[in-house]
């Protein structure tokens, strides 16, 4: 028998502007503009630039602007924007 493991992501109880949800690690694209991820830093969900990801810089930004993005993947399963 195969076993194949997901990742478990964690739903952060918000939407995008949509109504899909959102969850850790999902790609999200702000006002047509830069895309951003969102990660789980200093015990509270932020957004990450996604052109910081491989930098490990420490730019974040507030979750409240997600009602202005658009779901666009996420980090596990779309790696091709990670090359962005």
């Amino acid at each position: 028998m195969q076993y194949v493991l997901k990742n478990i992501r964690q739903f952060i109880g918000l939407k995008d502007q949509k109504g899909n949800e959102i969850y850790e690690g999902d790609i999200l694209e702000l006002n047509n503009c830069c895309l951003f991820f969102v990660c789980f830093y200093k015990g509270e969900f932020k957004l990450q630039k996604l052109a910081e990801y491989h930098k490990k810089r420490n730019l974040y930004a507030s979750i409240s602007y997600l009602e202005f993005s658009v779901l666009r993947g996420n980090i596990y399963e779309n790696t091709e924007l990670l090359t962005i």
